[in-house]
Protein backbone atom coordinates (compact mmCIF):
# COMPACT_ATOMS: atom_id res chain seq x y z
CA UNK A 1 0.00 0.00 0.00
CA UNK A 2 1.58 3.49 -0.97
CA UNK A 3 1.87 6.73 1.00
CA UNK A 4 -0.17 9.63 0.24
CA UNK A 5 2.10 12.18 -1.74
CA UNK A 6 2.97 14.89 1.04
CA UNK A 7 2.81 18.05 0.09
CA UNK A 8 5.30 19.74 2.06
CA UNK A 9 8.43 20.67 -0.07
CA UNK A 10 11.74 19.00 0.91
CA UNK A 11 13.69 22.03 2.54
CA UNK A 12 10.35 21.98 4.71
CA UNK A 13 10.53 18.34 5.70
CA UNK A 14 14.47 18.85 6.01
CA UNK A 15 13.45 21.70 8.83
CA UNK A 16 11.04 19.69 10.63
CA UNK A 17 12.85 16.81 10.65
CA UNK A 18 15.81 18.58 11.90
CA UNK A 19 13.73 20.39 14.29
CA UNK A 20 12.17 17.58 15.62
CA UNK A 21 15.64 15.94 16.25
CA UNK A 22 17.11 18.71 17.87
CA UNK A 23 14.32 19.12 20.17
CA UNK A 24 13.35 15.13 21.21
CA UNK A 25 16.00 13.11 19.45
CA UNK A 26 12.97 11.47 17.17
CA UNK A 27 14.66 10.58 13.80
CA UNK A 28 12.61 11.38 10.78
CA UNK A 29 13.20 9.34 8.07
CA UNK A 30 11.58 11.50 4.41
CA UNK A 31 9.80 8.04 4.05
CA UNK A 32 7.80 9.56 7.07
CA UNK A 33 7.26 12.77 4.61
CA UNK A 34 3.15 11.90 4.88
CA UNK A 35 3.35 11.16 8.84
CA UNK A 36 4.69 14.60 9.64
CA UNK A 37 1.73 15.82 7.00
CA UNK A 38 -0.85 14.14 8.88
CA UNK A 39 0.34 14.96 12.34
CA UNK A 40 0.85 18.66 11.91
CA UNK A 41 -1.97 19.25 9.79
CA UNK A 42 -3.84 19.20 12.53
CA UNK A 43 -2.16 21.69 14.74
CA UNK A 44 -1.47 24.07 11.97
CA UNK A 45 -5.69 24.47 11.27
CA UNK A 46 -5.56 24.63 15.37
CA UNK A 47 -3.63 27.87 14.98
CA UNK A 48 -5.09 29.48 12.41
CA UNK A 49 -2.91 28.69 9.35
CA UNK A 50 -3.88 27.24 5.99
CA UNK A 51 -1.26 24.52 5.45
CA UNK A 52 1.63 23.16 7.01
CA UNK A 53 3.91 24.94 5.30
CA UNK A 54 2.75 28.12 6.92
CA UNK A 55 2.99 26.30 10.33
CA UNK A 56 7.15 25.46 9.36
CA UNK A 57 7.50 28.92 8.54
CA UNK A 58 6.13 30.37 11.84
CA UNK A 59 8.36 27.73 13.36
CA UNK A 60 11.44 29.21 11.75
CA UNK A 61 10.59 32.50 13.69
CA UNK A 62 11.67 33.00 17.01
CA UNK A 63 9.70 32.58 20.46
CA UNK A 64 6.85 30.28 19.52
CA UNK A 65 7.51 27.92 22.52
CA UNK A 66 3.97 26.78 22.75
CA UNK A 67 3.50 25.88 18.94
CA UNK A 68 7.08 24.26 19.29
CA UNK A 69 5.60 22.56 22.29
CA UNK A 70 2.52 21.70 19.99
CA UNK A 71 4.55 20.13 16.98
CA UNK A 72 6.72 17.58 18.78
CA UNK A 73 3.83 17.00 21.52
CA UNK A 74 2.63 15.50 17.58
CA UNK A 75 5.08 13.76 16.48
CA UNK A 76 5.35 11.78 19.43
CA UNK A 77 4.19 8.19 19.68
CA UNK A 78 2.12 7.77 22.58
CA UNK A 79 1.90 4.17 22.88
CA UNK A 80 2.26 2.06 25.77
CA UNK A 81 1.77 -1.26 27.24
CA UNK A 82 2.90 -3.88 29.89
CA UNK A 83 5.47 -5.62 28.71
CA UNK A 84 6.05 -3.69 26.23
CA UNK A 85 9.01 -4.75 23.80
CA UNK A 86 10.13 -7.98 25.84
CA UNK A 87 13.61 -7.60 24.79
CA UNK A 88 14.85 -4.96 27.46
CA UNK A 89 13.09 -6.44 29.81
CA UNK A 90 14.24 -9.11 29.76
CA UNK A 91 17.78 -8.30 29.37
CA UNK A 92 16.84 -5.93 32.96
CA UNK A 93 15.56 -9.10 34.90
CA UNK A 94 18.26 -11.65 33.67
CA UNK A 95 21.52 -8.46 33.63
CA UNK A 96 21.26 -5.30 34.64
CA UNK A 97 19.22 -6.15 38.22
CA UNK A 98 21.76 -8.32 39.30
CA UNK A 99 24.34 -6.43 37.64
CA UNK A 100 23.05 -2.62 39.85
CA UNK A 101 22.33 -5.01 42.84
CA UNK A 102 26.10 -6.18 42.99
CA UNK A 103 27.37 -2.49 42.59
CA UNK A 104 25.04 -1.18 44.77
CA UNK A 105 25.07 -3.73 47.94
CA UNK A 106 26.87 -1.19 49.94
CA UNK A 107 24.42 1.54 49.35
CA UNK A 108 21.10 -0.58 49.08
CA UNK A 109 19.66 1.70 46.76
CA UNK A 110 18.59 1.25 43.15
CA UNK A 111 16.95 3.88 41.38
CA UNK A 112 15.59 3.32 37.46
CA UNK A 113 14.18 6.04 35.23
CA UNK A 114 12.05 4.29 32.45
CA UNK A 115 11.53 7.26 30.10
CA UNK A 116 9.02 7.36 27.34
CA UNK A 117 6.40 5.73 29.11
CA UNK A 118 3.31 7.73 28.23
CA UNK A 119 0.53 6.78 30.59
CA UNK A 120 3.01 4.49 32.71
CA UNK A 121 2.74 0.85 31.95
CA UNK A 122 6.65 -0.07 31.23
CA UNK A 123 7.01 1.14 35.30
CA UNK A 124 4.13 -0.76 36.39
CA UNK A 125 6.40 -4.01 34.27
CA UNK A 126 9.57 -2.92 35.89
CA UNK A 127 7.93 -2.59 39.81
CA UNK A 128 6.82 -6.45 38.91
CA UNK A 129 10.05 -7.72 37.12
CA UNK A 130 11.35 -6.35 40.60
CA UNK A 131 8.50 -7.81 43.12
CA UNK A 132 8.18 -11.14 41.25
CA UNK A 133 12.08 -11.75 40.92
CA UNK A 134 14.07 -9.98 43.35
CA UNK A 135 12.97 -10.47 46.76
CA UNK A 136 16.40 -9.71 48.45
CA UNK A 137 15.36 -5.94 47.30
CA UNK A 138 12.73 -5.64 49.86
CA UNK A 139 15.43 -4.10 52.30
CA UNK A 140 16.36 -1.65 49.94
CA UNK A 141 15.25 1.96 48.70
CA UNK A 142 14.37 1.28 45.35
CA UNK A 143 13.25 4.50 43.19
CA UNK A 144 10.99 4.00 40.47
CA UNK A 145 10.35 7.29 37.94
CA UNK A 146 8.57 7.48 34.83
CA UNK A 147 8.36 9.84 32.71
CA UNK A 148 7.51 10.74 29.02
CA UNK A 149 8.28 13.47 26.29
CA UNK A 150 4.93 13.97 24.99
CA UNK A 151 2.30 16.00 27.58
CA UNK A 152 -0.59 13.75 26.84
Amino acid sequence: MSQPTPTLDANSFNFVSSFIREKSAIVLEPSKAYLVESRLSPIARENGMSSVTELVNALKRPGNRELSRQVVDAMTTNETSFFRDLHPFEALKSHVIPELMEKRAKERTLNIWSNACSSGQEVYTIAMILRENFASLAGWRVRLIASDLSSA
